[in-house]
């Protein structure tokens, strides 16, 4: 009897320890699941091309992925785990004040369990650096409750970078267009006056009129001849408009005597019908731009001069080197002057202002403006009404160009 209680009990010990060890394989086969779960999603995570981390419900860390670090500027998840995140990468809003974290975004996702989805905001690197992000925060839930978040977010600098592109094509396109609003009807008002003269003047010579004297005849010919190099010369600066705006000018060295010989060669009948006295210096500093357009500069400051000056004339050109390394090149006339609340407007596409446009098709100064922008300058005006007023154009000197220019226009 006691041997078959003892076999009994053997057999029972053998099927105990048997099934112990069957338990545990079956919890070393389940850690060893839950392991390669962990390593796939790991694996998963670290994938994603967007970066991604979890929080806990007191805004810390719970894990991140290689992108985030890899975004953020960190070598090590524990660099982040169990960091307050908000504190960490979200503390300051893009105009630089200070975030509250009770009002952090990002937390409202366990702190309300609200889905939050946001198209730009800013959160900063390791190394201080403030990056633009297009975020999203879920709440995590277990049970029903939630328990954390996971947040996802990308870097937009492209995007960025893109959209200021659109809007900076986009403010050019406006400005482009309000030009071309300008430019008709400037054009449309300036060939529609001199046209009418003509087709007036055109009558006098093809309806048959006996009272129509030779000296009468004479004089509707020369109006006509007068005005139709009016509206030729209207022609030629809408080319050269045209060209200005779309062609890329050829950086070369500049000789100013020689460039504005040739302004005053065009001139020719103007100062000499107007009086003009000219004074000219004798030496010039080098500049760096493209000639034919510099030559038409001074050709479209000297007309305004010979215009608006006084009677006669009195035009003074000089240049002036600047602490910049630009040049700047002017012009100053003894004309009336032109009030304060003018002076901005000046340069604008097409304007007309007071005396200033008694004469002339307001071309001119818009296409000064044009030519010394694409050359790298810019324009000016200093004026006081009654004493005169001064026009100037800069340009990069020489020396701040180095070796660059390739070619002298005109000779020394």
């Amino acid at each position: 009897m006691g041997l078959v209680v003892l076999l009994l009990w053997k057999q029972r010990e053998a099927g105990f320890y048997r099934r112990q060890s069957e338990l545990a394989q079956e919890s070393l086969n389940a850690v060893q699941a839950l392991r390669q779960s962990e390593e796939r999603l790991r694996l998963l995570l670290d994938s994603t091309a967007e970066a991604i981390y979890g929080l806990d419900l007191e805004g810390n860390c719970t894990f991140c992925n290689r992108s985030c670090l890899r975004f953020l500027g960190y070598d090590h998840p524990h660099d982040l785990i169990g960091k307050n995140m908000h504190r960490q990468i979200h503390h300051t809003h893009p105009d630089g004040t200070p975030y509250p974290v009770e009002e952090c975004l990002i937390f409202r996702a366990f702190k309300r369990g609200d889905d939050v989805h946001v198209d730009e905001d800013l959160l900063f690197r390791a190394d201080g650096t403030g990056v633009p992000v297009e975020f999203w925060s879920y709440p995590q839930r277990r049970d029903g409750i939630v328990v954390g978040a996971v947040v996802t977010f990308l870097d937009i600098t492209d995007r960025r970078r893109a959209q200021d592109e659109i809007k900076r094509r986009n403010a050019e396109l406006e400005m482009s267009n309000s030009d071309l609003d300008s430019f008709a009807h400037a054009v449309a008002h300036d060939l529609k006056d001199p046209l009418s003269t003509i087709i007036g003047h055109s009558l006098f010579l093809v309806e048959p009129d006996d009272n129509l004297s030779p000296a009468r005849q004479r004089n509707a010919a020369v109006s006509i001849l007068r005005i139709g190099r009016k509206m030729d010369s209207i022609i030629q600066e809408l080319l050269l408009l045209a060209e200005v705006r779309k062609s890329e000018p050829i950086r070369e060295v500049v000789r100013m005597a020689p460039v504005i010989a040739g302004a005053q060669e065009r001139l020719a009948d103007s100062i000499t019908s107007s009086g003009a006295q000219l004074i000219i210096p004798e030496e010039w500093p080098l500049a760096v731009g493209y000639g034919p357009w510099v030559e038409e500069l001074w050709v479209n400051f000297l007309s305004n001069a010979l215009k608006y000056g006084g009677r006669p004339p009195v035009i003074e050109l000089g240049a002036t080197k600047q602490p910049d390394g630009m040049v700047s090149f002017w012009i100053r006339d003894n004309g009336v002057g032109i009030a304060p609340e003018h002076q901005s407007l000046i340069f604008a596409p097409f304007v007309r202002l007071g005396v200033i446009h008694t004469r002339g098709h307001g071309l001119g100064l818009s296409i000064a403006r044009h030519i010394t922008e694409r050359l790298g300058g810019s324009v000016g005006v200093r004026s006081e009404v009654g004493q005169g007023s001064l026009f100037n154009f800069t340009l990069p000197s020489l020396d701040s160009k180095g070796e660059g220019p390739r070619a002298s226009h005109g000779s020394a």
